[in-house]
Parts: structure tokens; C-alpha cells; sequence
């Protein structure tokens, strides 16, 4: 038998006797809770593009919230002190995770230049009010603009995932998670309104590895993993003013081939010490189901409905009936069944648990840019709910009957 073994960041609790996905749960449920209630009816008890900003700046904090009230919940003094900690200039891995901010930096400036090869033009103008701004937007965005959410996404989450499961599964699966975090920023007057959802899905996931190989590089520090996320967001918003709007594809692209060469040149392990006595592998099988999940699920929705958004009016009747025929649903919801039968069935069926966001996020990323009422959340939400519940009942019946057959004729 092949034993898998995954190396442990003793940092990510303040006892080696606290279980490390202790509080995990929490931790999301408050980032969201606190996040998305801002974000969400912020703009209604504050209308108005003059609170857009003050309401993402308050809502960015959710995921330190979560991670200090967590944190204190679970491990007290000791804890809070070892999660502070991180911000300790002793503790930051030397001068290579900090170059390597830079050099994420570079990169995605070398992508607007990219663009402009590519026939984009450059607003002169707004290239010199960017880097007139640039020290000042560099301030914010570490404060408060994107490197403030580091303690919980990477102080907190990160070290917890990675201690169960390999490096290269924990910043993908925190990524995702990730990236729907910032869903409710779509129906604000936010530069990621400008950005098509499921590009920025994929360049959240890109920038959560690079950035879990800079954390993990440091040792567990947060100044190195703070600078590059700053340098991400400072030079996508240089970029937009230089070429007078957001080039996300260029940027894609930049960030996701630093992504690449970082997961083969690790060969997965994104920079986490592990011990080379030990061998230890990480489950291709289990990679192969969730890839298979999460491409599955979105696919099933993006080939039988995502592609049909037209109504068509009942000749007899004069109803207006659409965007989807019941052959479309039949289809869909067959091809999710099979998903999660087959997931549900192998040792891997806890990847049948991704159905319902990759789902969900794909039905997103088809609805938020036709909804002009700003209640594509409140759908979102049902489709989320919906799909969960289905997937429950398969795993259930898939799993939960042959087993207590099982045990009736045992007991037999």
C-alpha cells in the first residue's frame, strides 16, 4: 500500500494538538457572512456611486475578521499572537519572495505591452496620472485595497488546507473559493464589473498559486505574500489607465504562465518544504476527479443551456416561454447525475462536493452580464442551494444504501 503524507506548516495552529481543519468552516462562513452583507446591502442602505468604494474597502476586511474572531475562538492569546506573527520581519523567507513580487509586476506590465502590439492604444495621459499615483495606490492596496484580506486567505486558510491535502489542490480549491468571494463586486460600480466572471475566476486561481508559493517560501510570512498581491493589483490598475480600460486576457495570460512554470518547476509542492526520506505523492487520481468534477459540471451547463439566451413567444397561445427548452433541462441535469453518480461511487467521493459551486460559478458567469436588476445573487444562491441538495441525495443514495445493505447482511 502507497502512503501519502503531506507536509505539516506547524505554524498553522498555535498547539500541534489543534486539529487543522478546526474552525475552516467557521472561518469561510464568517468571511462570507461579513463580506457579502456589506457588499450586498450596503448599496441599498447607502445609494449612491460616492459609497461604492468606502463599502468595497469595509467588505475586503471579512476574510481578518473571520480569521481573528476564529482564531481567539479556538486558540486565545497564544493564537492571536502566532497569527500576527506572520507580519514579523524575521519571518519572511530573505530577499527571493519579495523579488519575486517584483517580477509578477514586470511580467503583467510586459503584458500591456503586449496589448499595445496587439493594436491597443496608449492613452498618454493616463500613463502619467497612473505613475503620479502609483506610490499612494501602492499604500492603499497593501492597507486596505487587497493585501489586508492576506491574513485569513493565506495567514489562516492556507496553512490548514495544506496541512491535509497537497499544495498544488489547496491553493487551487482556495482560489476558487476565492474568487466567489468577490461575486457580489460584479453589482457594484467596481473595476471588476468591467472584467468578464469566469476570466476573473481563472486569474484568481492563477494569482492564489503564485502567491501560496510566495507564502510558503517565506516560511509562513505575510509581508512577501501582502507586496505581491499589491504588485498585482498595482499593475492592473497602472495597466487600465494607460490603455484607457481593463486588457484582461493579456493579463490572464501573464499571470497564469507565472502560475505554470511555478507548479512544474516545483513539481506541484509550490515551494512547501517536505521531507525527501518520506516518499510522498500526491493522489493523481484524486487531481484527475476534481478536474473532472468542475470541468464536467460546468461544461454540462455551458453545453446544454449557457449557449441559449433567447425567448421565443407561443404562436397559439401569444406567451412568451424561454430562454430554456425542457430538452435542454433533461440534458443538463442527466449529465449531472451521471457526474455525481460516478464521483460518488470511488474512495474520492468527497470531489463530487464541487458540483454545486462549479455549477453555480458557470451559471454566473452566463447571468451577471445580462442582469441589469442586480438580483442575479438571489439566483446565484438558489442555483447553489439546488444543486447542493441534488448532489446530497445522490451521495446519499449512491453511498448511504449500498452501505446500510451492507450492514443488514452482515447483521443477518
Amino acid at each position: 500500500m502507497t502512503t501519502t503524507t503531506f507536509a505539516v506548516d506547524r505554524s498553522a495552529t498555535a498547539t500541534s494538538r489543534v486539529d487543522p481543519l478546526r474552525g475552516l468552516s467557521g472561518f469561510f462562513a464568517i468571511t462570507f457572512a461579513v463580506s457579502w452583507l456589506i457588499w450586498w446591502l450596503g448599496p441599498l442602505a447607502a445609494p449612491g456611486s460616492s459609497a461604492t468604494m468606502p463599502l468595497v474597502i469595509a467588505g475586503s476586511f471579512g476574510p481578518a475578521i473571520a480569521a481573528v474572531v476564529v482564531t481567539a475562538c479556538l486558540e486565545g492569546r497564544a493564537g492571536i499572537k502566532s497569527l500576527f506573527g506572520r507580519y514579523l520581519p524575521k519571518r519572511q523567507g530573505g530577499i527571493r519572495p519579495f523579488l519575486l513580487g517584483l517580477v509578477v509586476f514586470g511580467v503583467l506590465l510586459a503584458s500591456g505591452g503586449v496589448a499595445l502590439l496587439a493594436g491597443a492604444s496608449l492613452e498618454v495621459e493616463g500613463l502619467r496620472a497612473g505613475l503620479i499615483a502609483l506610490p499612494g495606490s501602492i499604500i492603499l492596496i497593501a492597507l486596505v485595497g487587497g493585501g489586508n484580506e492576506e491574513l485569513g486567505w493565506r495567514g489562516f486558510a492556507l496553512p490548514r488546507l495544506q496541512a491535509v491535502m497537497p499544495p498544488v489542490i489547496a491553493n487551487i480549491m482556495l482560489g476558487v473559493i476565492w474568487a466567489v468571494w468577490h461575486a457580489p463586486l460584479w453589482s457594484m460600480a467596481t473595476s471588476q464589473s468591467e472584467m468578464s466572471f469566469p476570466i476573473s475566476v481563472l486569474m484568481v486561481v492563477a494569482i492564489s498559486i503564485v502567491l501560496g508559493f510566495i507564502f510558503n517560501v517565506a516560511g509562513g510570512g505575510l509581508l512577501a505574500v501582502v507586496a505581491a498581491h499589491t504588485a498585482v493589483n498595482a499593475a492592473g490598475g497602472l495597466k487600465a489607465a494607460a490603455l484607457g480600460g481593463i486588457n484582461e486576457i493579456h493579463e490572464l495570460f501573464a499571470i497564469a504562465l507565472i502560475a505554470v512554470a511555478l507548479l512544474i518547476s516545483t513539481r506541484g509542492w509550490l515551494g512547501l518544504p517536505h521531507h525527501r526520506a518520506t516518499r510522498s505523492v500526491w493522489n493523481l487520481q484524486l487531481v484527475s476527479w476534481m478536474v473532472l468534477v468542475i470541468l464536467g459540471s460546468a461544461g454540462a451547463w455551458f453545453a446544454w443551456m449557457g449557449w441559449d439566451q433567447s425567448y421565443w413567444t407561443d404562436p397559439v397561445t401569444e406567451l412568451q416561454h424561454g430562454p430554456y427548452r425542457a430538452w435542454q433541462v433533461v440534458g443538463c441535469t442527466l449529465t449531472l447525475v451521471v457526474i455525481a453518480v460516478s464521483a460518488s461511487r470511488g474512495r474520492h467521493w468527497p470531489t463530487v462536493l464541487l458540483l454545486p459551486p462549479a455549477f453555480t460559478l458557470a451559471w454566473v458567469g452566463t447571468t451577471v452580464s445580462q442582469d441589469t436588476t442586480g438580483l442575479w445573487m438571489i439566483g446565484a444562491l438558489l442555483v447553489l442551494c439546488g444543486s447542493a441538495a441534488a448532489t446530497l441525495l445522490v451521495l446519499a443514495l449512491v453511498r448511504g444504501i449500498p452501505a446500510m445493505l451492507t450492514r443488514r447482511r452482515r447483521a443477518a
